[in-house]
């Protein structure tokens, strides 16, 4: 383990070595933290790009920025989004790293800067990711990292906030400082539309997704004065201590992975994700063959979630949950399909080494019942 020191200032610092940045903000989470990205670009009421494929959280920040999300289908090899499918450039795009695999940088550059459109970098669920030999995080406005549950570094809390430009530093300060603390009632409220995401989710699955919204929005829209907060200095000690342990945390990531991919291979109707180049291993994601089709995808994660093992279908289109009426814009076929044939299996520390054969074993049983019903 590298050696840290347990203060804001040594997170902060090793965020702005390993990324480029001239500044480095912490804040609660990280919608927290893309939420004052977007408002310290001074519009609002505009629509703002993001892919279909990621958790609420990402059109909340919108939303609770003053704006409006418009989502974007993804590429099929990076699972980011696609900026191919823009018909008309918003006001900024958020590219997300989905699945720790980094987007296409290069084309969404090349796109955002002849639009003149801002460009957030979400690096939430990829910290440690790389392109071409250099940290994902650098590039756009701003970009954003994360140490919530499920992410690369999973304290259960914080986020941050980087960028270079001094015009806009005092704008971040300002709302930092502005922020509240988390109280035990926010938490209450934010426990609760988890909750909520997942009984719809559970409730739908298998079935027509486009009634969650009706349910899901109005509910998500009223805690935005629970979901963004400021930092909890008591957390210093876990995330700065996480982050040095960083490269043994992302090397036993690639050892289960590669151990999970190679009992996965063995089995039919199930092909693995490639992780593309730079990427880190957030969890091992396998699409499920199209002729096996959704009710098969859903068979597995059922049977694993009665059992209470570690897996899940995440995402479905976001759109879903979030909007009632479908405009064209919602019309996201890669990442619809991805999302009713895609699962992911663990490979953090949460799993023991009896997880891979959990899985396999899983699996054959629910083709073996399959076949004789």
């Amino acid at each position: 383990m590298n050696k840290y020191y347990p203060t804001v200032d040594w997170i902060s610092g090793f965020l702005r070595e390993l990324t480029g940045r001239r500044y480095c903000y912490l804040v609660g989470n990280g919608t927290t933290a893309l939420s004052l990205a977007i408002r310290s670009l001074g519009f609002s009421g505009q629509p703002v790009a993001l892919p279909n494929n990621v958790c609420y959280n990402v059109p909340l920040a919108v939303y609770f920025s003053g704006n409006f999300p418009v989502y974007l289908d993804v590429d099929a090899r990076t699972m980011g989004v696609d900026v191919s499918t823009l018909a008309h450039m918003p006001a900024a795009l958020i590219a997300v790293h989905a699945y720790g695999n980094p987007c296409d940088m290069q084309m969404i550059q090349n796109v955002c800067a002849k639009g003149g459109v801002p460009l957030i970098e979400d690096c939430a669920a990829a910290l440690g990711a790389t392109i071409s030999g250099k940290s994902v995080g650098k590039t756009g406005v701003f970009s954003v990292f994360s140490f919530g549950h499920g992410k690369i570094v999973s304290a259960g809390h914080g986020g941050a906030l980087l960028f270079d430009e001094p015009a806009i530093e005092r704008n971040i300060k300002d709302q930092v400082e502005g922020l509240p603390s988390l109280s035990e009632s926010m938490l209450q409220k934010l426990g609760n539309l988890s909750m909520t995401h997942t009984q719809i989710y559970n409730r739908y699955v298998g079935q027509d997704l486009s009634e969650a919204g009706a349910i899901f929005r109005p509910l998500a829209l009223s805690v935005r004065s629970s979901m963004e907060f400021r930092f909890d200095s008591s957390r210093v000690e876990s995330i700065a201590r996480s982050l040095a342990e960083l490269d043994q945390n992302l090397n036993e990531r690639r050892q289960r992975y590669a151990g999970l991919s190679e009992t996965l291979a063995e089995l039919p109707d199930l092909e693995v994700c490639p992780l593309t180049a730079g990427a880190v291993p957030w969890r091992l994601s396998v699409l499920v063959s199209k002729e096996r089709g959704k009710p098969f995808r859903n068979d597995i994660l059922n049977f694993f979630l009665e059992r209470k093992i570690p897996v899940s279908s995440w995402f479905p289109p976001v759109s879903n949950f979030l909007e009632t009426a479908k405009e064209p814009f919602c019309k996201t076929p890669i990442a619809a399909a991805i999302g009713d044939h895609i699962l992911n299996f663990w490979v953090d520390n949460q799993v023991g080494p009896g997880y891979a054969a959990q899985i396999a074993g899983g699996i054959q049983k629910v083709i073996s019942l399959r076949a004789e019903s």
